[in-house]
């Protein structure tokens, strides 16, 4: 009898939270900071950041969607930097997904906070987001379970949109 009353607090637990993971980040508005294509020119990956739809708050989301027809493992993206427009430079480490990524799906990672301080308490004038970058690779993956990383140095090549 416990349980079945504990599966079922687990389950609702469960429901609720990735209920609240999805509502989540349909507050954030994603903007391309990559995609990735092999030599023949086809897409395989794109890499988005995100800020809150109400303004950037201290906050940075990260978004990576398969592009291809083939499930992707081991994904990662590489370190990542952030300019403030009060000139200090933030680092954050990389990360990575404990999950295939399918055809066509996109996964969200935790937001990073460049700079939570500036926007605790009534600060007058917080530091805005000014530039991202990542660490080369950006995203890592392979095609297979355990196998080794695709090398975009050899296989494809990055392109970034145009601002």
């Amino acid at each position: 009898m416990n349980v079945k009353l504990f599966s079922i607090g687990w389950l609702l637990a469960s429901v609720i939270m990735m209920s609240t993971l999805q509502a989540d980040d349909s507050a954030w508005k994603f903007y391309e900071h990559l995609e990735l294509r092999q030599s023949t020119g086809k897409p395989l990956v794109k890499l988005a950041y995100g800020i809150k739809k109400k303004g950037y708050d201290g906050t940075v989301r990260w978004r990576v969607t398969n592009l291809t027809t083939l499930p992707l493992y081991n994904v990662s993206i590489g370190n990542k930097t952030y300019q403030l427009s009060d000139g200090r430079v933030i680092k954050k480490s990389g990360e990575g997904l404990t999950k295939p990524l399918r055809s066509g799906e996109s996964e969200t990672f935790l937001p990073d906070n460049p700079n939570p301080e500036d926007y605790l308490g009534n600060k007058p004038n917080p530091a805005s987001l000014r530039g991202v970058n990542t660490e080369s690779p950006a995203v890592k993956f392979s095609l297979a379970r355990g196998e080794s990383a695709v090398d975009w140095a050899r296989h494809g090549k990055v392109s970034r949109p145009r601002r």
